[in-house]
């Protein structure tokens, strides 16, 4: 009775300890959940705009950007908009996310070492790890996803603890795996080469022994991922499929080369490099990353943020290689210590760039991921990989802090505990500034919009005007006068109630034209769409820095000098000028 009280005080402490740690990271967030948003403007909108579109009955309004299929993030998002508004909702499935990262990075450790304390700083580690911190920020199903990894490796570990053939076991690699692929495709992409991989390895070890319950684990795999993503290969297997996953698919894989690989691939110095918001380190990294721009051949530019943040804290680097060779040395533990070894290295190969050239030597470095995308072109941002890094690392620095430890009388090891625990909060510190956005109320520009007939149709501006260069980047020699697209227009819609036409919605070709309202060709291709009032913004609407977002300052601009005799000025305010399409 007194072990089971004692086991239950336990919980309950990790449980505490653990949503103290998400609500520092996330920190003022808990105290502003219906007025403030974990992250900054951009991707995280569009979630926002869906849990809201799904609750409410407004023909008008735009469906709601996202690839279906991705069961775990839809039934969160569905389950909490029931209850909550959408931006409350949302910052609960953030606060989630990161509190199942950590608690599942506790298990995995605890489970294999049998000892919770050692589990803490390496939880912390995961948990809040640049790669979760930075990734919530737009993609939230990444963190979502990345919280079952651990869950995934410790199932490929007990399957592989038995020589016999195991149903359960095979069954809960599984069920492990589909919770990380239905959080997010991209991540449960990385996850099956992981595991194809593990039992690569395993086989290499091991020989035959291991393959029937390998079979039936990809038995299991393949008839639950082929039950839960019907919907998603129906709408992919018919070519008139209209739906969003379709259309994502089939259009985007297909314009995408091998060229972006080296592009959107980590760098080996993004594993080392800390947050640009590190109280300490933020300026230095800030400088360097700076440097590297200016200075180096695009293929050796570190990719932006937030798909570089990769950083792995020194404190479990050093442990780690402490651990592979402490491990290696004991015959009991040789064999999961060198295959978290093999299995990070081959991760972070995989997350390097897929052609590099080094000029010194004329030769060309390839990564697996040249010949996966060649096969799989949907997925190029193989950086994303990183998070499996740190997996495996936080395995053999575990056996690093585990023998260390044993060497320490209780008094000292639970001093040096605390050291590294908070050593590794520190190095992951990602603030000043906090990592939230406040959210308008209300804006008057909006309001007018939305006293307007029910059946009116708005778009807003500026639009790209750059002519040559739609939708690219936004480097210091670029022309002052060039505009970016305004990219918040669904947050917005959730204010003003109204079809909305969106970037999306045109051609190229128009996206070209549109740009210039002093076009009459602008005119002709607005009033096409049946756009009824242009929503032309002259300030910014979050004016806090975005470090996501370089073009920042070019989403709002002065009123234009001559617009085309049909698109008239009927209203303006603070923030920006309405235009009617006459």
């Amino acid at each position: 009775m007194n072990t089971k009280r004692s086991d239950f005080r336990k919980i309950i402490i990790f449980v505490a300890l653990y949503f103290f740690v998400v609500c520092f990271f996330t920190w003022p967030l808990i105290f502003h959940l219906k007025t403030q948003m974990y992250g900054y403007p951009g991707d995280a909108f569009a979630m926002i705009h869906r849990i809201w579109y799904e609750k409410v009955n407004i023909p008008e309004a735009n469906s709601p950007l996202r690839a279906e299929g991705q069961l775990v993030l839809e039934t969160l998002a569905s389950g909490f908009g029931k209850v909550f508004n959408e931006v409350v909702a949302y910052n609960l499935i953030v606060l989630v996310a990161f509190f199942l990262s950590l608690i599942n990075a506790h298990v995995l450790i605890s489970s294999i070492f049998k000892r919770n304390d050692i589990a803490i700083p390496l939880a912390i580690a995961y948990g809040v790890s640049q790669f979760n911190l930075w990734q919530g920020m737009q993609h939230i199903e990444f963190v979502l996803a990345s919280g079952f990894l651990p869950f995934l490796l410790l199932s490929l570990i007990k399957l592989e603890e038995t020589e016999k053939i195991d149903l359960k076991r095979a069954f809960f690699v599984a069920v492990s795996f589909s919770l990380c692929f239905f959080s997010s495709f991209y991540i449960g992409f990385f996850a099956i080469l992981f595991m194809i991989a593990f039992f690569f390895l395993s086989r290499i070890f091991h020989g035959k022994a291991k393959i029937g319950n390998y079979f039936l684990s990809g038995l299991f795999l393949t008839a639950l991922t082929l039950l839960a993503t019907l919907p998603v290969a129906k709408s992919l297997l018919y070519k008139n499929d209209q739906s969003v996953t379709a259309s994502l698919v089939k259009d985007i894989s297909s314009s995408r080369k091998t060229e972006e690989l080296v592009a959107y691939g980590a760098r080996p110095w993004d594993y080392l490099a800390p947050s640009i918001n590190h109280p300490i380190f933020g300026k230095v990294v800030i400088g360097f990353y700076s440097y590297l721009r200016q200075h180096l051949s695009y293929q050796f530019k570190s990719v932006y943020l937030p798909e570089r943040s990769n950083f792995i804290p020194l404190t479990i680097i050093l442990f780690a290689l402490y651990g592979a060779i402490v491990g290696i040395k004991d015959r009991s533990k040789r064999f999961l210590s060198l295959l978290s070894f093999l299995l990070g290295l081959f991760m972070f190969w995989v997350s390097l760039p897929g052609k590099i050239h080094i000029p010194v030597f004329d030769i060309n470095f390839y990564s697996p991921s040249w010949l996966i995308f060649k096969v799989v072109p949907f997925f190029r941002v193989y950086a994303r990989a990183g998070i499996l890094v740190l997996l495996c690392l936080l395995v053999l620095a575990a056996f690093g802090i585990n023998k260390f430890l044993s060497k320490k009388v209780p008094e000292k090891a639970r001093f040096w505990l605390i050291l590294i625990s908070l050593l590794v909060v520190f190095e992951n510190l990602n603030f000043p500034p906090f990592p939230v956005t406040n959210l308008p109320n209300t804006s008057k520009i909006y309001e007018w919009v939305k006293s307007q007939p029910k059946n009116s149709i708005i778009v807003e501006y500026p639009k790209d005007n750059s002519k040559n260069d739609i939708g690219g980047g936004c480097e210091k020699q670029l022309d002052p006068k060039v505009r970016r697209d305004f990219s918040y227009d669904l947050i917005f819609q959730i204010t003003h109630e109204k079809k909305v036409v969106l970037n999306q919605d045109f051609s190229a070709e128009d996206r070209v034209i549109i740009g210039d309202l002093g076009d009459k060709k602008t005119y002709k291709i607005l009033k096409g769409k049946g756009v009824n009032y242009i929503v032309y913004h002259t300030t910014d609407l979050f004016p806090k820095n975005n470090p996501l977002d370089e073009c920042q300052s070019r989403r709002y601009g002065e009123v234009p000098s001559k617009t085309y005799d049909k698109i008239k000025l009927v209203e303006s305010f603070n923030d920006g000028v309405i235009y009617q399409i006459m």
